[in-house]
């Protein structure tokens, strides 16, 4: 793997160095600069059966000439406050040919519930300062500035332990199938009631579910639920199989464990 720095860093930097030089000439005023944004950053929830553990996924803004470029990133925690610089770009031995954007995940799954300072700086040259909100049911970053970084979408809600939700597509609206699921469901499940906003994986109106996952099928009657788990995996997982079996209907499930169905 090549290491290098992106090429708007690289310009920074030599600026840097050209205005400290310069200082003494400019009578020690400050010049504002404007900052191309480099990085696009988004909070997201990682599932498992320990529960939800916050990441962020990182992503050039730009595509690199080469698929599978990675980027180089460190983390630190110190006296509570949290610290995340973006280092270089890895770029594969061989390039494949086709351009995308550089992505990585960073992991923060360390961090608790709690109010934490957040310190996220590009190759220690640009520096984002703000704070870091982990709560019950939320994500939330609340930054300063954001030079050289784009984050579009600083809140995001946590999926609630237990939940259900998913697709289930049948024929026609009033095909007997879909009920029968639905109620198969709803004896290890019941109704939840979640507030309004994006939890990632999917959003939530308050009247309707809008998932991100692709759903694959041939029937045009899709509809969308989301529920609370009650009752065991072994139960779910009886029901999943029988569906499996039954002709005319196809879906996918997903639960606050990390798990889908079918398999």
């Amino acid at each position: 793997m090549n290491l290098r720095l992106t090429p708007i860093l690289t310009l920074f930097v030599a600026y840097l160095l050209f205005a400290t030089s310069c200082k003494s000439d400019l009578g020690d005023k400050e010049t504002i600069i404007a900052i191309d944004k480099e990085f696009e950053i988004l909070p997201w929830e990682r599932l498992d059966e320990y529960g939800g553990a916050l990441q962020l996924r990182i992503a050039t803004i730009k595509n690199q000439e080469c698929g599978g470029t990675r980027i180089n990133y460190s983390t630190n925690s110190l006296n509570n406050q949290l610290s995340v610089s973006l280092n270089s770009l890895s770029y594969p031995s061989i390039c494949n040919g086709f351009a995308e954007p550089a992505r990585d995940t960073i992991d923060l799954s360390n961090i608790k519930k709690g109010d934490f300072p957040f310190r996220l700086t590009l190759k220690d040259a640009i520096i984002n300062d703000g704070v870091l909100h982990i709560e019950e049911g939320r994500y939330y970053f609340e930054m300063k500035k954001e030079n050289g970084i784009s984050m579009p979408k600083k809140e995001l809600l946590r999926i609630p332990q237990g939940a259900i939700w998913g697709f289930i597509s049948t024929d026609n609206g009033q095909d007997a199938r879909y009920t029968q699921m639905i109620d198969s469901l709803r004896t290890v499940a019941t109704p939840l009631s979640i507030p309004t906003g994006d939890y990632g994986y999917f959003n939530y109106s308050g009247s309707d579910i809008g998932i991100a996952a692709k759903f694959s099928t041939q029937k045009p009657n899709i509809r969308r639920f989301i529920l609370r788990q009650t009752g065991t995996k072994e139960q779910l997982n009886n029901i999943v199989k029988y569906f499996k079996t039954v002709a005319g209907i196809d879906f996918l499930l997903f639960t606050s464990d990390g798990k889908s169905y079918p398999k």
